[in-house]
């Protein structure tokens, strides 16, 4: 799919006088292929290692699923992440015990719907996302920062990466750029 789109934003643009000879074109080009690749190669990986990880916590903590809180009920207090739940807690206190910057992540708590905490791996993996990815249900609906955010902050991908830093430096560069 994103190749046919590719193909005709191509065929659409080539007419423009000269495009396909602008060496700043040509790169832009280069690197909104490389971005789709990027992502259509991680996609699979990050669904299904965001489902072993679900599992784990499910496992360690349980299934049991809360009913009544929402993400206003994720706040911040005294600098420490808190949700008066006794269901809920366990779960957000495992969730930032594997945060990259833990004990105290940057969280966007309207990303999540803490009640699919126990049915839905994604629901979790927000957490390790930057604010406004709220309507993403998996990998495949998320941009390629949002999924090497998840790569980069939840420890359970660490183990995969030979090189977390190149995962941030590409990270930045891909939300500095525009892409």
């Amino acid at each position: 799919y994103c190749l046919w789109v590719l193909s005709y934003v191509f065929c659409r643009m080539a007419a423009p006088a000269g495009r396909l000879t602008d060496a700043r074109y040509i790169n832009w080009v280069k690197d909104t292929l490389a971005l789709i690749y990027l992502k259509d190669g991680l996609e699979v990986f990050v669904d299904n290692q965001s489902a072993v990880f679900h599992s784990h916590l499910i496992t360690t903590l349980g299934s049991r699923a809360c009913g009544t809180c929402s993400c206003r009920d994720l706040v911040k207090r005294k600098g420490q992440w808190t949700i008066n739940c006794p269901v809920c807690q366990p779960w957000l206190t495992h969730i930032i015990s594997k945060h990259k910057y833990r004990p105290l992540p940057v969280l966007a708590p309207g990303n999540t719907d803490l009640q699919l905490w126990t049915t839905d791996a994604w629901e979790v993996m927000k957490l390790y996302q930057a604010k406004g990815c709220q309507n993403h249900h998996s990998a495949r609906d998320t941009d390629v920062a949002g999924i090497l955010a998840v790569i980069g902050n939840c420890d359970h991908f660490h183990s995969f990466v030979s090189n977390l830093n190149l995962v941030d430096k590409v990270s930045l560069s891909i939300m500095s750029s525009g892409h």
